[in-house]
């Protein structure tokens, strides 16, 4: 039987998870501008609003890994991230047809997603507060 992991290797994994935040935020605020200059002009607002809102959970998820008592509601963002991409996966495969693409999805991504969402921090070696 496996131990389960150290408070520090816990501590550590969120921090990684935040720094890893961080640069996605960063990533999508550097390739905005290009990506906004491929949009119509009606696409504008819907686009920036988007991309606002992805950086916006990008760096709630790396404020909350920072804080042990919100590793919970950590896990479960990710884990609603995770599902949400998911479920788009599998509604995309099935509209072009791609039924491989639907393995990962239903049998790895989806079932690993709602787990997190199901179990928060606990999921993740930590007690849930």
């Amino acid at each position: 039987m496996t131990e389960p992991p150290s408070t520090g290797e816990r501590s550590r994994l969120y921090r990684w998870l935040g720094w890893a935040a961080i640069a996605a935020a960063l990533s999508l605020m550097a390739q905005a501008r290009e990506a906004a200059a491929r949009q119509t002009p009606e696409n504008l607002p819907i686009f920036w609003a988007g991309t606002g809102g992805f950086v916006a959970l990008c760096l709630a998820i790396a404020a909350y890994c920072w804080f042990p008592a919100t590793h919970g509601l950590t896990a479960r963002i990710l884990g609603l991230w995770g599902a949400a991409g998911a479920i788009f996966v599998i509604v995309d495969a099935i509209q072009d047809g791609q039924w491989l693409a639907l393995l990962p999805a239903l049998f790895f991504w989806l079932p690993g997603s709602l787990w997190l969402v199901w179990r928060g921090a606990a999921a993740l070696g930590d007690r849930d507060p």
